[in-house]
């Protein structure tokens, strides 16, 4: 309307330009009849501007609402005998027979076959994205754990059928270490989620396929809430990929398939770091703690307490030198602390990074502070220098790639380099030389966080390019249905095939592109079951889990109605309309002879 409306003001003025000017005059002198000639002139105008400014002609069509049906499994937890599915599926159909979509995994056309729902995701950003493209109004038919509708459009209602309350249990999430030592103990963290009707007598079994299993009560549990538990479960013998399960149990569960939450742990005696320390000393430990905190896999420590003798650093059980040695050489992150010749050279050790320990010597005070820009720069952006406590150094000063730590006397001045890296031969390595840096860990505060932020950048350097001829592994060893798989890339290779088989034997090739500098990809969801991925170098398993819909969850949506019509289809533009362009044509004829005839030029 508004386009129309400029189209004839400016069609009324160039009529008034012609005709509304004074001293317009026929031949003999009287005043024109110049009216219906002005007319004409107005409408060609306006229907020439209307053409150039895009207006339309005629009102908007309504179309059909767009019916958008829940497609999620979570209708059929706890049972189908107790789901309002049906009753859903009916309302969709009647209000909309023609215009009915199934959303979730996709959004499809409702079909007869589709007689329970099953998919793995409880997304409607793609119908809500449909229905304001067309421009219909939007019937949303859920279950209310559709988190992602945001924004509704005018006209659009969300319907609700909830089912009745149950009584639930399931394992919501599993945390365990990617790699183990036969004969170990590992902590094993288990999430619990409630179901809406508070459960009583849950118990937790935490073990590894083949083995004991370790049960512990889930006492607690309020409705649709999650409880944190941790379970310490002994490694089994054997070195390979095992599987492990955390089951839930409660008396009148009403959902059994999200009891299990299972993942994979490779099972191996190469550590993936070691510290050795020939002389035990607090920065060795604080070192060794540090790691802990910045590694998935926690490190193994072994400290020598007398020539010959060394104890493991857990424990304090003795240890063969055999055994040091041996970790060294499998591990994929060698740290040596004291004397770093005792064993040879160092870079003849292991396979993997390396970071070298070099104390310091009583004397002068030093103080740290940040060197040149390195790849450890970003993570030791924040540190307090100035709050750290002094360092001691050795009498010779590390050399390397770059220099990431710095330290200056507080006396003398001068300047020395305290943490060098670089790289040789695709591995990594780092030098910190220093004593008593151990001292701000045991400040707390900021300068504990400085230490870890220290070790943390030291940690994730070296272990960027891990000892390992797979050239890539799975990011997590478990995930769910609906849920795309996680890589992280090990080696240098930008492209990897990867060939996944499941227990059934069918396999299926894909190929995942890192970018130049990226560590991380990702490839689509799979079905539940154990999988193998089969890569140059070896393989690596994962467990895909039942779905997130099938876990106890608070309901986000209620019946809403949002005020106003859809837009509909709009109105055609003029400019496809033929008339649009005879009727100005005509009008400039009919015009020019009445202004002939009239005497007019």
């Amino acid at each position: 309307m508004t386009r129309w409306l400029l189209a004839a003001i400016i069609g009324l003025v160039i009529a008034a330009l012609h005709y509304g000017l004074p001293g317009l005059r026929r031949g003999d002198g009287s005043a024109p009849s110049a009216a219906l000639p002005a007319s004409l002139r107005w409408l060609a105008a306006t229907l020439i501007a209307a053409l150039l400014l895009g207006a339309a002609v005629g009102r908007a069509r309504p179309l059909p609402p767009l019916v958008a049906l829940d497609g999620s499994a979570s209708w059929t937890r706890g049972g189908i005998s107790g789901a309002r599915w049906p009753e859903a599926l009916a309302l969709a159909r009647a209000s909309a027979p023609d215009s009915v979509y199934l959303f979730g995994d996709s959004l499809r056309a409702l079909r007869a076959s589709d007689a329970l729902p099953a998919d793995t995701r409880s997304s409607a950003r793609a119908a809500l994205e449909r229905a304001r493209d067309e421009g219909r109004a939007l019937l949303v038919v859920s279950d209310g754990e559709s988190a992602d509708l945001g924004a509704l459009p005018a006209g659009a209602r969300v319907r609700v059928l909830r089912r009745a309350p149950v009584a639930d249990v399931a394992v919501a999430a599993i945390q365990a270490p990617e790699r183990a030592i036969p004969g170990d103990t590992i902590e094993v963290g288990v999430t619990v989620r409630a179901g809406e009707r508070v459960p009583a007598g849950a118990t937790v079994s935490v073990g590894f396929e083949g083995g004991a299993f370790v049960t512990r009560p889930a006492e607690s549990l309020p409705p649709l809430a999650d409880r944190a538990l941790t379970v310490r479960v002994v490694v089994p013998a054997g070195e390979r990929e095992r599987a492990l399960r955390a089951i839930v149990t409660m008396a009148g569960d009403a959902e059994p398939r999200n009891d299990t939450l299972a993942t994979i742990v490779e099972v191996t005696r190469a550590p993936a770091a070691v510290l050795v320390s020939t002389s035990p000393d607090p920065d060795a430990r604080a070192a060794l703690e540090a790691l802990s905190g910045a590694l998935t896999v926690a490190p193994r420590g072994y400290y020598r307490v007398a020539p010959g003798a060394w104890r493991d650093a857990a424990s304090l059980a003795p240890v063969a030198e055999s055994a040091v040695r041996d970790a060294m050489a499998r591990a994929s992150l060698l740290v040596l602390h004291g004397d770093t010749a005792l064993f040879g050279a160092p870079m003849a050790l292991g396979r993997g990074a390396l970071v070298l320990m070099i104390p310091g010597e009583a004397g002068d005070e030093w103080r740290a502070r940040p060197g040149e820009v390195t790849p450890l720069s970003p993570s030791l952006a924040g540190i307090p220098w100035d709050s750290t406590p002094p360092i001691d150094l050795p009498v010779a000063a590390p050399h390397g790639d770059w220099t990431a730590l710095v330290a200056g006397a507080t006396v003398g001045g001068g300047t020395r380099a305290v943490v060098t890296g670089g790289e040789a031969g695709g591995r990594r390595r780092v030098v910190v030389a220093a004593s008593g840096i151990w001292r701000w860990r045991a400040r707390g505060g900021a300068s504990r966080q400085g230490y870890d932020a220290l070790w943390g950048a030291i940690a994730d350097w070296t272990t960027a390019r891990p000892g390992d001829v797979r050239p890539t592994l799975p990011a997590r060893r478990w995930a769910r249905a609906g849920e795309r798989i996680d890589w992280r890339r090990t080696g240098g290779d930008s492209t990897v095939a990867v060939v996944l088989r499941d227990d059934a034997g069918h396999e299926r090739t894909i190929g995942l592109a890192f970018a130049a500098d990226a560590r991380d990809a990702q490839s689509a969801a799979l079905p539940p079951g154990r999988w193998t991925a089969a890569m140059r170098g070896g393989s690596a398993a994962f467990i895909v889990n039942a779905s997130a819909e099938l876990l106890p969850t608070r309901a986000t949506l209620r019946d809403t109605s949002v005020a106003g019509a859809a837009p509909g289809v709009p109105p055609a533009p003029l400019r496809d309309h033929w008339w649009a362009y005879a009727l100005p044509l005509l009008a400039l004829c009919g015009e020019w002879i009445l202004r002939r005839r009239s005497g007019l030029r």
